[in-house]
């Protein structure tokens, strides 16, 4: 019927579709990176090997991963930058996923308003003092107190730690008692 349709129209049929596979071609070319991006976005997605949480180092870009999308991976570095690296770049470059090796590392974010804000340093030395308390349980030397964001009436804190072994347990009873010594600080 659609042949009988360009023959009454004077359409050549041959000519068309050579037209229609010389568009396809070019648009192939044109999305190439695209396409290939999506399959490796699809592929990373239904692998076990990256998960969101996870601390990756991939090329130079290091962080956890908080997004996996047919287009990137979404990394939160150090720095709390978010970086956002192509699923290509990924199957390109080797992957160093640091949460296999290391799930002793333990983040605990939290907020505080800023009429119970304190100084960053003595926040710091009540928390080491805390953990200090748990040194068979805590690296010593191994906390760090990051500033994620000031904002208009709070700031918001992230404070990381590494256990000295490996147990979910353990971790959240020292989450909970670094929970517990900010509900101080806001009391």
């Amino acid at each position: 019927m659609i042949i009988g349709l360009m023959l009454a129209f004077g359409i050549d049929p041959k000519e068309f579709l050579t037209s229609i596979t010389i568009v396809a071609a070019a648009l192939a070319l044109t999305f190439r990176d695209y396409i290939t991006n999506m399959i490796s976005g699809l592929i990373i997605m239904f692998s076990d090997q990256l998960t969101l949480g996870d601390y990756v180092k991939i090329g130079e870009h290091q962080g956890q991963i908080i997004d996996i999308t047919l287009v990137n991976i979404v990394i939160n570095n150090d720095d709390d930058d978010i970086v956002m690296v192509p699923n290509n770049f990924v199957f390109t470059n080797n992957i160093i996923n640091q949460s296999f090796q290391n799930s002793r590392k333990v983040s605990v974010e939290f907020e505080l308003d800023l009429a119970h804000a304190i100084d960053r340093e003595i926040l710091k030395a009540r928390l080491s003092d805390l953990l200090a308390q748990h040194n068979n349980e805590v690296q010593e030397d191994s906390m760090k107190l990051k500033v994620l964001a000031v904002q208009k009436d709070l700031v918001k804190y992230k404070v990381q730690f590494t256990l000295t072994n490996k147990g979910k347990t353990q971790s959240q009873f020292i989450k909970n008692a670094v929970l517990n010594e900010v509900m101080k600080i806001k009391n």
